[in-house]
């Protein structure tokens, strides 16, 4: 009878591929999920900016949101890159027989250059909207 000691070079081959396809494949996760994380993380930056924006403008007063009907267009610089911050405010329509309510839509529209390509899009372009509405009261 003939006693073996160790691992066939056809084992030992066989082992190797098992692991190195096994490492390939745990090495794209890793890619993944870094680059999910960034993006995720650009967008809770973004929409951390659109809900100060919002807020700053409903410590307004009715009236001056109504004197600021239209774009306001500013810049911020959040976790080290320029953020665009576009803050529409519009008048809401009314439906016929209805009380005639003061509505105003509050849309704040943040976009920055990501660190990543959109898949959808194939942009290197971020983008948060966050809307509210405010009511100064109704007229019958």
């Amino acid at each position: 009878m003939l006693r073996r000691n160790g691992f066939s070079l056809v084992e030992v081959v066989f082992a190797v591929g098992i692991l190195a396809i096994v490492l390939l494949l745990l090495i794209g996760l890793m890619v993944t999920a870094t680059t999910g994380s960034g993006s995720n993380h650009e967008t809770v930056v973004g929409m951390a900016l659109a809900e100060s924006e919002i807020d700053r403008w409903k410590r307004e007063s009715f009236t001056f949101l109504e004197d600021s009907l239209g774009s306001n267009l500013s810049m911020e610089t959040a976790d080290g890159r320029p953020h665009d911050i576009e803050m529409r405010i519009e008048r809401m329509d009314t439906v016929a027989g209805s009380p005639d309510f003061d509505v105003l839509r509050l849309v704040a529209t943040i976009t920055w250059e990501s660190r990543t390509i959109d898949p959808g899009t194939r942009k290197r372009e971020g983008r948060v909207r966050l809307e509210t509405q405010i009511c100064g009261g109704a007229r019958y």
